[in-house]
């Protein structure tokens, strides 16, 4: 049986690309849960170049996966709840395709879908860079968790189904580099990381409840302006704004530079002259705290978790009742 043929034993997680009956996985975080009955488990993926990880996370204990190995699971007889997630997304990494996942025992009713829903939208620390890492230690995918990001973290404090829209190295204006590269923008409508892949049509009736854009890091080494940040951000805000009408809109940054903080403040300011349901919130950076810098200067697990609890505090008293 192809994944598209089981797909009604699935519940899946974020955009996903079919194809040749196989599941893609593109972004971080995305994937499906299922549960079984049953005493073992397997999971295969078509061939891989390069060292991407999945996570599986079966009754709640997680195990990694390379990409180009196959994952079999030995357990106790009885009833089980799996979830597996993209892990690790290299900025031009490929589309994952899961191509089966077989049980020794029969596949039951997949969970429930969580009634509150967030979409997350960023650069690095959104895909977890470096979340594993040493402060000293060069990025490996190996060092890349999604599943331990500060939007993995809320989802779970707020009891609610996550999506991440997340590339490395891009910006609001330009990529890291200087480049335009694959703005925030850009990929907002794309079925994938890959723009070739296509375009997402917004068909599946996804409506989140908020939409947390973490934005701005990369625009730094990108010479983006001020003047240029503030008008990027109000049309990027707009754009969302009109995908997803009741959402509250978070814009949040500063983990790792504090450059343009005024200038998304101006943003954020301007467009609440007609939409008092998006707000700002700086973070501090984590140069100036102990033990919060991860591999290669980026967030680390302390970062990601004090992240989440005052992005999750601050929704708890805006979503409406």
């Amino acid at each position: 049986m192809t994944m598209w043929e089981m797909r009604e034993r699935l519940l899946l997680h974020g955009r996903i690309l079919w194809r040749d009956g196989a599941m893609g996985l593109s972004w971080s975080f995305s994937g499906c849960s299922f549960c079984f009955e049953g005493d073992a488990l397997t999971i295969a993926c078509a061939p891989y170049p390069t060292e991407e990880y999945l996570a599986v996370i079966v009754d709640g204990v997680t195990y990694k996966m390379r990409v180009c190995d196959r994952f079999s699971l030995a357990l106790k007889n009885g009833s089980h709840t799996v979830s597996l997630r993209r892990a690790s997304a290299d900025s031009w990494s490929e589309t994952v395709f899961v191509t089966t996942i077989t049980v020794n025992g029969v596949f039951t009713a997949p969970p429930a879908e969580k009634k509150r829903k967030l979409e997350f939208i960023g650069d690095s620390i959104t895909c977890g860079y470096g979340v594993l890492g040493a402060p000293d230690e060069p990025y490996h995918t190996r060092t890349e968790d999604a599943t331990l990001t500060y939007a993995a973290r809320m989802a779970q404090m707020l009891d609610a189904e996550a999506r991440l829209l997340s590339i490395s190295g891009q910006g609001v204006v330009h990529e890291c580099t200087g480049e335009v590269g694959r703005t925030f923008s850009t990929f907002f409508d794309c079925n994938t990381r890959i723009p070739a892949e296509g375009a997402w049509d917004f068909a599946d009736g996804w409506q989140p409840d908020a939409v947390i854009i973490n934005a701005g890091t990369n625009d730094v080494g990108g010479k983006t302006t001020d003047e240029e940040m503030t008008a990027g951000a109000i049309a990027f805000i707009h754009k969302v704004r009109a995908r997803y009408p009741d959402a509250v809109i978070l814009w949040t940054y500063g983990l790792m530079n504090q450059n343009f903080v005024s200038a998304l403040t101006a943003a954020v300011e301007t467009v609440r002259k007609a939409d008092e349901k998006v707000w700002f919130l700086p973070l501090d950076c984590i140069y100036d705290r102990v033990g919060e810098v991860g591999a290669n200067g980026h967030p680390g697990l302390l970062a990601h978790r004090r992240a989440a609890n005052a992005l999750a505090a601050f929704l708890q008293e805006h979503f409406a009742t």
